[in-house]
């Protein structure tokens, strides 16, 4: 059975009451690109008694839904659930009765921060395990304010939602917020950044990319479970939040993360690209008991558990297909995961079909750093966070009021002293090179190189600089990997593609432009073989002979100067782009425009997730995220040297063009100009990390030498 939701369905909640147990909630959400309005729709479903259909209660249009949950509780006898919407509202809907039939009204509502243009994220009630005659409810939710609140909590009385707490817990996107269901004066939150501004002692683990789920089990005190943006499903003991008892690999995002309400053991995760999974915690081991991932490879973005006889249900955006009990014996599809009726929604028609089954556990510790933070650092790292999303870590956050018997947080802070950490220079006239970043020295060239971690918890850039490329003498390589979600991908990838490309190149009968291709779609073909996690940009020069090529995929970027004129030689691949956007829609995707508070911009995502649209790697998002270069070409000045700068976004976000290469060429020494630039970015306050390639090209060699060139067609992009 399929029913079209008309916008994209990304929550879903099962009534946890006894006597309504076969309804549940479907929040929709649209964004109408021709008034940027974003709107939405609550639907009421039944199920019937066979479980072999479902059926259309009621309807009520919203502004978009981000976020719905019940209260677990009756409240004065009043069925409750909770939404938040894009209009920055928390709003108590109640069930009512009605002719034998069911509707949802609004009981009341409130603005969940002052400032106009909030967007709210997420929400929790606080009664999952306690019952009370006053819940709470915790919102997290981004303010149109840069300097505002991004969490509040609100008590439910007889006179309507009153907030008892406000604070600002997170620089960027405060994805989700969770209370701790046996101590409800501990909550948990999980965003977009790495700080701590609780106004307590806090805990801080650090992810490799955004925190977007967590909750607390219902079954079991001290026991979390967190879902984030790097693919993992991690597990932890709230008593010792420094490593996590287990963690899992599920290939995508973690948007939703729910325990089964009746049982200890099972959860049911909605990852995204990854499609939808069953695990269970047994004898202390976390492992994947089936997975579900529709041929569409729609996005699964809610899932919940039917009360009572251990259903499962689950969303993805536009339409529903239920998978029941009775299905298999109509030649349907019935899918049972350890007794489970799982239920499936998705972005269009799909042909539906039994789970993989596969294992695709990955069980491994995870290693976090831990440091004290003091108020002074805390204030400064206010001060530092800027609009730059940081997508790399997640904030858990400790009691919402003094409570010096809990004990005290250790925060993992980012590098509060950046400053230049790694720099070579590759010199023909010079001493050979001692960085294992420059891997053979250059006969013509000079080259230098420098990085620093910057202001993030964890350096993620590789540099390779590569000499006499195949031996040749009239062939160099140079490139920067910028990485997310880890330094995985561009370690690997700066292993790999100059070894691929130095094969590729010996083939005389393929133009240096498909060798370059098929070198970053060999890198992409062993990162799906090996299962790299995370991804990266790659900004790749190569100079043979008279001509240079550059290949770039994602927001890295190459600048050169020739007759004291700068010019870019490669496109920062942002998912905004007309080009890239047409090309990740026609394939299927979707490019997400999120507010930048406090200067007017927004940061176009693809799906929501990555804010890049070419990379090598990130393996969840593809075929959206592609790993082909564009190739652009120059030729080296017939009299002068050519100055060519390659860097990572952490330079180019804080130093236009021009102004880099007046720093590069005032210089005369490659290492100098890259560690002066490295030091210019950070200066200006860059909050990424931070690396740069200064090479000094030669003038043209006699053109019987060019004979070893390939063939191409130079100054053209492809």
């Amino acid at each position: 059975m399929k029913i079209n939701t008309a916008y994209s369905a990304d929550s879903i909640e099962f009534c946890p009451f006894n006597d309504q147990q076969d309804l549940f909630l479907c929040g929709t959400y649209q964004l109408i690109e021709e008034t940027k309005e974003k709107v939405g729709r609550l639907y009421l479903y039944q199920l019937n008694q066979s479980y072999t259909e479902f059926h259309e209660v009621s309807t009520m249009d919203v502004p978009a839904i981000l976020d719905l949950k019940w209260s677990y509780q009756e409240n004065s006898q009043k069925k409750l659930s909770g939404m938040v919407d894009a209009a920055g509202r928390l709003t108590i809907l109640q069930l009512e009765s009605q002719n034998d039939s069911y509707r949802m009204s609004e009981l009341c509502s409130t603005q969940v921060d002052d400032a106009e243009g909030a967007l709210s994220l997420s929400l929790d009630w606080s009664d999952r395990v306690k019952k009370s005659a006053t819940p709470r409810i915790i919102v997290s939710y981004t303010s149109a304010n840069p300097a505002g609140p991004t969490m509040s909590v609100f008590s439910l009385t007889e006179g309507g939602l009153s907030q008892e707490l406000q604070w600002k817990a997170h620089e960027y996107e405060n994805w989700i917020a969770a209370f701790n269901y046996h101590q409800e004066e501990i909550v948990y939150s999980g965003g977009d950044d790495c700080k701590t501004t609780v106004p307590v002692a806090a805990q801080s683990i650090s992810f490799s990319m955004g925190v977007t789920s967590i909750q607390s089990c219902p079954h079991r005190e001290n026991l979390l479970a967190v879902g984030s943006y790097d693919d993992t499903l991690s597990l932890w003991d709230t008593r010792k939040m420094t490593t996590p008892t287990q963690r899992v690999n599920l290939g995508g995002g973690i948007w939703r993360v729910r325990w089964h309400p009746d049982t200890f053991g099972p959860l049911a995760v909605a990852a995204m690209r990854a499609g939808f999974h069953v695990l269970e915690l047994k004898d202390e081991q976390l492992s994947v008991v089936s997975s579900y991932r529709p041929e569409c490879e729609p996005i699964a973005y809610g899932i919940d558990w039917k009360r009572g006889d251990s259903g499962l249900l689950s969303t993805q955006p536009k339409s529903f297909e239920s998978i029941f009990r009775k299905a298999a014996e109509r030649g349907g599809l019935a899918v049972w995961v350890k007794g489970s009726l799982l239920i499936l929604t998705q972005l269009a028609e799909i042909s539906a079909g039994r789970p993989s089954g596969q294992h695709i556990t990955r069980i491994s510790n995870m290693s976090d750093k831990s440091s004290m933070m003091t108020p002074e650092e805390e204030e400064e790292m206010n001060n530092l966070m800027m609009a730059r999303r940081s997508g790399r870590s997640a904030a858990f956050y400790g009691e919402m009021k003094p409570n010096p018997s809990r004990g005290v947080g250790m925060p993992v802070k980012p590098n509060p002293t950046p400053q230049v950490t790694e720099s070579g220079l590759s010199d023909p006239k010079g001493e050979q090179p001692t960085s294992p970043r420059i891997l053979r020295k250059s006969v013509r060239i000079k080259v230098g190189f420098a990085s620093s971690q910057g202001r993030r918890p964890t350096m993620e850039d590789e540099v390779i600089i590569a000499g006499q490329l195949s031996g040749k003498t009239d062939t160099d390589y140079f490139a920067v990997f910028d990485g997310h979600g880890g330094r995985d991908a561009a370690i690997f990838a700066s292993q790999n593609l100059h070894p691929l490309l130095a094969q590729n190149l010996e083939n005389s009968h393929v133009s240096t432009e498909d060798s370059i291709k098929e070198a970053f779609q060999g890198v992409q073909r062993l990162m799906r073989e090996k299962k790299i996690g995370g991804g990266c940009t790659a900004i790749v020069a190569l100079l043979i002979g008279n001509t240079c090529y550059v290949a770039n995929a994602g927001d890295s970027r190459a600048v050169f100067m020739q007759s004291n004129a700068v010019k870019r030689v490669s496109t920062d691949h942002k998912p905004d782009l007309p080009s890239e956007q047409d090309r990740i829609q026609q394939a299927g995707g979707t490019v997400t425009k999120i507010a930048v508070r406090g200067n007017n911009k927004t940061i176009a995502r693809v799906n929501g997730v990555l804010a890049v649209s070419r990379a090598l790697g990130d393996l969840g998002l593809e075929p959206f995220i592609t790993a082909e270069p564009e190739i652009q070409t120059f030729q080296l000045s017939r009299c002068e040297e050519t100055t060519l700068v390659l860097a990572c976004d952490g330079l180019w976000d804080v130093l236009e063009d021009q102004e880099a290469m007046e720093m590069a060429q005032g210089c005369t020494d490659v290492k100098e100009s890259a560690v002066k630039l490295v030091e210019a970015g950070i200066s200006k306050m860059s909050m990424d990390n931070i690396s740069v390639v200064v090479a000094k090209l030669p003038p043209q060699v006699r053109q019987q030498d060019e004979a070893q060139q390939r063939p191409s067609d130079p100054q053209r992009k492809r």
